[in-house]
């Protein structure tokens, strides 16, 4: 369909050019070259057709057995195939590896975690599905002594997890937390 208005346009204004002759003359650049109102009528519809297209992954993954290679592959092909930027993708990766790698500490082991990547040609989301403790988001990077300790590990982690990430939260509903991380294309 939107290729065939493209060339539906293209010929109307190539065979009757005067179509378009009582036009207001500061339309006349677009409407008067078959060209180019084929070219704006094509973009026109395709941003129409566009709108609020989500494409959406999930993938279930168990620290214990996890092997890093596959959630890397899962991300990179999904990304790949939806056409997403290269340095988002190297984003998206290690915000992952990190909340993967402190969630797996205070998550409760019975349970799995769910990851679900929704892609909406702007932007990605990455949210993260478990049972478990609250992951903090500091704004900061927590002192040195604090690192040692392992609670300071967790808001290190939390810290590179929010500075990669454009947009992080974390909610808590019922025991189960959700961490949501939004990424812009």
């Amino acid at each position: 369909m939107l290729i065939g208005s493209g060339i539906i346009t293209f010929l109307l204004i190539a065979l009757f050019p005067h179509t378009f002759a009582a036009s207001p003359t500061w339309l006349a650049p677009i409407v008067g070259s078959p060209l180019v109102l084929a070219t704006t009528v094509a973009l026109g519809l395709n941003l129409v057709f566009r709108i609020g297209i989500k494409r959406s992954v999930e993938m279930s993954i168990d620290p214990d057995v996890l092997q890093l290679q596959d959630m890397e592959t899962f991300v990179e092909r999904n990304a790949a195939s939806w056409g997403a930027r290269r340095d988002v993708i190297t984003r998206v990766k290690f915000a992952l590896l990190q909340a993967i790698d402190v969630l797996a500490d205070f998550r409760d082991p019975r349970s799995v975690i769910k990851l679900t990547m929704i892609y909406d040609e702007l932007d990605v989301e990455v949210r993260l599905a478990y049972h478990g403790e609250r992951l903090a988001l500091p704004q900061s990077p927590p002192a040195k002594e604090e690192i040692k300790q392992s609670e300071g590990q967790r808001l290190l982690a939390g810290f590179l997890i929010r500075r990669q990430a454009d947009k992080a939260d974390v909610t808590m509903e019922s025991g189960l937390c959700m961490l949501r991380l939004h990424f812009r294309q």
